[in-house]
């Protein structure tokens, strides 16, 4: 599957920014809508035999989940939806497909399969499909992956962790941490790992745990005034989207409406 370059809505005039998916409905949680496509390095196979990554994008925080599959029918693809990703962050109300797929009735079917809606983007319309802007931001550090480890054998370890980068990069337009939006949490990186003795229990790290504990509840309140504050501000540039366009219409007493 080649790159899906978000920079040609840009500079395509013939797409009007209000023709971006807009939804009424507030999106007050991750995961409620999932942006899905498939993603592969090219006509190969692994030392495994996965030949295809099954992404998936939170709408709301553009969080990326994936995981490498062998079998692309509809069977499998609900399978590994299920298993990898919607038992895992709980289950979606809507998936978003781009109709330019090759794989839009595959994932029909997968919604049919799972009895969750479905819809498609217009056909070109890339920005309305998140999942595309994580794709060509695979297909860039794949390319530097590959070339450093000299071997394409390693594509799915390096796109789990290119997804992994890609969820600790701040949303668009805003300095929160995907990670933070949708888990709870910064992810580190580059990876902050220790290889030392994990240390024994003292009244200092005990004291640090009461602590923490009695922090987890401001935390949580912390991050739904974040999602607030972002789906206001989303909706917000939506519905300025899609006035800029219109005229606004003021009636006065004993005006006649047809309809």
């Amino acid at each position: 599957m080649g790159p899906q370059l978000p920079h040609c809505i840009a500079i395509n005039g013939s797409i009007a920014r209000n023709s971006e998916l807009i939804f009424s409905r507030p999106l007050c949680c991750p995961f409620y809508i999932f942006h899905v496509n498939l993603w592969a390095p090219g006509d190969y196979d692994n030392y495994r035999g996965d030949s295809y990554l099954l992404n998936a994008m939170c709408d709301l925080s553009g969080f990326v989940i994936l995981s490498a599959i062998t079998d692309t029918t509809a069977a499998n693809l609900a399978r590994v939806f299920v298993q990898e990703m919607l038992l895992k962050v709980g289950f979606c109300r809507l998936i978003v497909v781009n109709d330019g797929s090759n794989f839009k009735g595959l994932f029909e079917e997968v919604c049919t399969k799972l009895s969750i809606k479905f819809h498609v983007a217009a056909r070109g319309n890339h920005q309305a499909v998140g999942v595309e802007h994580s794709h060509h931001f695979l297909n860039k550090a794949m390319g530097i992956a590959t070339q450093d480890r000299g071997t394409v054998d390693i594509w799915v370890e390096a796109a789990h962790t290119v997804a992994y980068a890609w969820n600790s990069s701040p949303i668009e337009g805003t300095n929160i941490i995907r990670s933070v939006v949708a888990v709870g949490g910064p992810f580190r990186f580059p990876f902050d790992l220790s290889l030392s003795p994990t240390p024994s229990p003292t009244t200092d790290q005990a004291k640090d745990c009461h602590a923490f504990l009695r922090l987890a509840s401001p935390t949580t309140q912390f991050l739904e005034q974040v999602l607030r504050l972002l789906t206001d501000e989303r909706r917000s540039i939506h519905r300025e989207r899609a006035n800029e366009t219109r005229t606004a219409n003021f009636l006065e007493l004993g005006d006649l409406i047809m309809t």
